[in-house]
């Protein structure tokens, strides 16, 4: 039987993005992720590490930003691309002086 284990579109974390038009992105896996298991072993214990890369604007929603690696009773047994849920666009200099001063001034 299939059990699905993480959907593509789920948020696994928020991170900050340094020069973005936005301060942080969400970070989705590239792919679904389901799990063969047969009815007589039953659901394997299933955790997962989140490796993401510093992030700087811009960046492209499918770009690889980090890893996820999946590991099944603690044995390490996939490892998937991390991206980004929607585009991150750079700030343009007058877009930087605005945030600057309000985290300044906040």
């Amino acid at each position: 039987a299939l059990n699905k284990v993480l959907d593509e579109n789920e948020v696994l974390k928020i991170v900050d993005v340094e020069k973005g038009k936005q301060d942080s992105v969400e970070i989705v896996a590239k792919e679904s992720i389901t799990d063969l298991y047969k009815k007589i072993d039953g659901l394997a214990e299933i955790t997962y590490d989140i490796e993401v890369d510093k992030l700087k604007a811009p960046i492209k929603k499918g770009e690889v930003v980090g890893k996820l690696k999946l590991k099944e009773n603690g044995v390490l047994t996939k490892t998937i691309d991390l991206t980004v849920k929607q585009d991150v666009e750079k700030a343009n200099i007058f877009e930087l002086y605005i945030k600057y001063l309000k985290d300044y001034l906040g």
